[in-house]
């Protein structure tokens, strides 16, 4: 069985955890019994899932999974998941882990939320400053854009 913490939970559905605990002490959803290396707690998944506001194919299951283990990619792809899926206020939250941790394509795709209001209040100035981190960690597509902009506007940087 799939499990995944409270959390990740919260972030998944927009319920809060004290929403999703009363759940819980009601019987409708099962907390899991086990070792979390972080002491949290963890709940199955499949309940949760209509509650999130789209289908979750296999491949979004194990993305999931890993952005709950941490890793930045996958958080990234949560988040990405979410802007496909017309909620971009709960990409948001997803992307912010994944740029905290220097992901670059995370970066990028802030950047250009931030640019057009994606779910955030439009930040042209901060949204610019994402691409240019992403493009300084290497990223292909974040350097082109960033040397079209300059070109523009005539910084020669």
């Amino acid at each position: 069985m799939n499990t995944i913490s409270l959390d990740t939970a919260v972030l998944l559905t927009g319920q809060t955890k004290r929403h999703l605990r009363g759940r819980i002490a009601e019987g409708h959803l099962v907390k899991e019994d086990g070792t979390d290396p972080h002491g949290r707690t963890h709940i199955a998944l499949a309940p949760l899932a209509a509650s999130i506001g789209f289908p979750l194919a296999a491949e979004d299951v194990e993305a999931i999974l890993q952005a709950d283990a941490g890793q930045a990619a996958a958080q990234h792809e949560v988040a990405l998941m979410f802007l496909m899926a017309g909620k971009p206020e709960r990409a948001f939250s997803w992307l912010q882990l994944a740029v905290e941790q220097g992901c670059a394509d995370a970066m990028y795709t802030l950047g250009e939320n931030l640019i057009t209001g994606l779910g955030v209040p439009p930040n042209p100035t901060q949204g610019f400053a994402w691409i240019e981190k992403a493009a300084l960690k290497g990223h292909g597509l974040a350097q082109q854009v960033t040397r079209e902009l300059r070109s523009r506007l005539g910084d020669r940087r």
